[in-house]
């Protein structure tokens, strides 16, 4: 099976290096679109996962956040641990994040050939990483390189 592995602490960092990335192709950018589609569906499971966790350890105002203590330090629900939440959201953090890339994959590989080939520039004024665009070509490489390796084997 192909898929895409990512931490949730990288998704957004991923996305934003994606919307930051222009490809003037049409198939590779539909790649590009299938991608960012299915990281926003996984940024939005995150999110969820992330206020249910924070709800249970954590005071929370109106809008989500946490609450502060005078020190800065959150302040957990009374009979709850603050080092057992923040454990649980760094466990969270760090859950990893598989993306089938079969129902897209010729798109998805256009898409990989034109960052490979250096077919692609960048947006000036958005977010791009180089880290972040490190860690989606290590990705694509994975998928596409050893996919190769396997089909002449």
């Amino acid at each position: 099976m192909k898929t895409l592995t990512f931490q949730n602490n990288q998704i957004q960092s991923i996305f934003n290096t994606l919307d930051a990335t222009i490809i003037e192709q049409g198939k590779a950018r539909r790649g590009k679109g299938k991608l960012q589609k299915s990281l926003i569906e996984a940024d939005k499971e995150y999110q969820d996962n992330l206020k249910e966790i924070r709800e249970e350890y954590f005071e929370v105002d109106e809008q989500g956040s946490i609450v502060k203590d005078e020190k800065g330090g959150w302040l957990a629900k009374e009979g709850k641990n603050e080092k057992e939440g923040t454990d649980k959201i760094q466990e969270l953090l760090d859950e990893e994040l598989k993306l089938d890339v079969l129902t897209y994959d010729t798109k998805l590989k256009a898409f990989y050939d034109k960052l490979n080939e250096d077919e692609f520039t960048t947006e000036k004024g958005k977010q791009f990483s180089d880290i972040a665009f490190d860690t989606l070509m290590d990705q694509l490489e994975e998928v596409f390189e050893n996919n190769n390796e396997e089909e002449t084997a």
